[in-house]
């Protein structure tokens, strides 16, 4: 038996914003740490000075200081305004807005701050689903933040030393997938295994469409890429409005939420899926497993957007 998954109002599980979801992200850091790919040690609401509200103070392992603004409704002004106020007060080294609906604009002025400062912003976006009489249960997911907004080829970096066993493990697992993808994704039938860490393939006419599998020591990656590589054209920027503007649809089609880079000022955007099942580090014993859901969320990633790139732009069609 099977129940219906449906979404319920944020503010039906924190009435208050300011206070209640604050104090139940001090319990539960782990979402933040899923979401942004950041550790914390500690946290702490601090109610800040004059009349801008509670908010939470989180302390990553590193020793970073991360200010927390959180809202249940769509983004406005003034959050983007304390949030930026509350970085100052504290010397913090970076800010996460928590929000249900980013708009537009203020994705923009984050991405702008990513570029412009020496501060990590991120802002997480937050929904509640429950089946049937259920208890409501949280999704976080990352909109945007210095990762996506660096302009740097690889969509969702992870920290880590490279060596010559890495390369060697990477030209291995790529192997191994290329010969499982090619009868479930022809795009990357003909692929060749290297030592890099992604690995992309071109289905449509228009070239400048790529899906992209990324390999990481504890993580992988899918994504589309979208780069036409006209820095003048606006292209790129078309296409991603469009997809960003159907994307309750299309998470909703994909089934799990999405990573939106729009990479504001380095001409190209993308879409991804962090895959956090292990990575080219575990033994070898495991690939085959992380390969199948790679495979799957990349068969999955495709078949979602073809039908809104053709729309888009109907040259993409194969």
């Amino acid at each position: 038996m099977t129940g219906k998954l449906e979404k319920v109002r944020l503010k039906d599980v924190w009435e208050n914003d300011a206070y209640d979801l604050s104090k139940w992200l001090q319990e539960n850091l782990d979402v933040l740490e899923d979401s942004t790919g950041l550790k914390f040690s500690s946290a702490t609401c601090e109610q800040f000075a004059g009349s801008l509200s509670v908010l939470l103070v989180a302390k990553e392992a590193s020793g970073k200081t991360f200010v927390v603004e959180n809202q249940v409704d769509e983004s406005d002004d003034a959050h983007l305004g304390k949030l930026v106020t509350h970085l100052s007060h504290f010397g913090a080294q970076g800010a996460i807005w928590i929000v249900s609906e980013p708009k537009v604009e203020h994705v923009r002025a984050v991405n702008w701050l990513n570029q412009s400062s020496t501060g990590a912003f991120y802002i997480v976006r937050l929904e509640a689903v429950r089946i049937g009489k259920s208890a409501p249960a949280p999704i976080f997911s990352l909109h945007s933040g210095p990762e996506i907004g660096s302009g740097k080829v690889e969509a969702i970096p992870e920290a880590y030393e490279d060596s010559p066993e890495d390369q060697a493990n990477r030209r291995l697992f790529w192997g191994e997938l290329i010969e499982t993808a090619g009868t479930w994704l022809p795009m990357f039938a003909d692929a060749k295994p290297t030592d890099d860490q992604y690995m992309g393939a071109r289905p449509y006419r228009n070239t400048a469409f790529q899906y992209q599998f990324w390999i990481y020591p504890e993580s992988t990656v899918v994504q589309l890429r979208i780069d036409d590589g006209n820095p003048n054209s606006k292209f790129n920027e078309r296409v991603f409005e469009y997809l960003i503007e159907n994307r309750e649809q299309i998470e909703g089609a994909f089934r799990s939420p999405l990573e939106w880079g729009r990479l504001d000022g380095r001409h190209s955007c993308c879409i991804s899926k962090r895959i956090r099942s292990g990575g080219y580090r575990d033994p070898q014993s495991k690939w085959k497993a992380i390969q199948t859901e790679m495979i799957h969320n990349m068969a999955q990633l495709e078949g979602t957007l073809q039908p809104y790139l053709v729309k888009a732009s109907p040259v993409a069609v194969r």
